[in-house]
């Protein structure tokens, strides 16, 4: 199998983050206090509690339907859940195409 390298690998990160980002968006809630904060359901940002879980399908990796997603690919989503905030920080102030 041929390794195209960390260009490949970051070109790869950005695409789905940005095939993320949308969700994000979308789950975000005025609350029903007073004032009512933005902000996501923090047991279930994606719809279910495995937020890894719905990481992957909404970035299209494959998953067993028995075992679910390898450990790898947690880790991996879960990176992409905590860069999320600054992705969407560079979307929104930083310019840029990415």
């Amino acid at each position: 199998m041929t390794d195209f390298g960390a260009e490949s690998k970051a070109a790869r990160r950005i695409i789905h983050l940005m095939k993320l980002l949308p969700a994000f968006v979308d789950r975000l809630r005025r609350g029903d206090c007073e004032y009512g904060g933005w902000g996501l359901d923090d047991k279930r940002p994606f719809g279910n509690s495995d937020v890894a879980g719905d990481i992957a399908k909404i970035i299209g990796l494959q998953v067993d339907g028995d075992t679910g997603i390898t450990g790898a690919q947690r880790e991996y989503c879960d990176g992409l859940y905590d860069d999320l905030p600054e992705y969407l920080r560079y979307r929104l102030f930083g310019g840029g195409s990415a």
